[in-house]
């Protein structure tokens, strides 16, 4: 699931570059696409096997799922600074679980 997670993730920040340069309606749409599914991945999150019995672990997957459905409704609009806004929403997400869960999951380094 990290896997899927960090790739869909990725996606949504990579889907519509970095640039002041038009956005296609292709390029939209597949930013709306790739944001729905980290919507749903993270919905997932609250399921087993995955779901922590952990009230922090839901606050912060539904908090996923809401900051991905507004990239999608962002790129919906075609609204670059709200799809970024989402972006940096959907990151201030990921950092806190990454803390609390997985890297207490990582080997020490040697």
């Amino acid at each position: 699931m990290n896997q899927a997670m960090e790739e869909a993730a990725s996606s949504v920040w990579n889907a519509i570059g970095y640039t002041s340069d038009p956005v296609s309606e292709e390029t939209w749409a597949d930013a709306r696409e790739q944001a729905l599914a980290l919507a749903a991945l993270a919905e997932e999150l609250e399921t087993a096997p995955f779901a922590y019995d952990d009230d922090a672990w839901v606050e912060i997957s539904q908090a996923l799922a809401a900051a991905s459905e507004n990239a999608a409704r962002a790129a919906e609009a075609h609204d670059a600074d709200a799809f970024y806004l989402a972006g940096d929403q959907i990151l201030a997400t990921c950092e806190p679980c990454h803390v609390q869960y997985l890297e207490p999951l990582r080997p020490a380094a040697p």
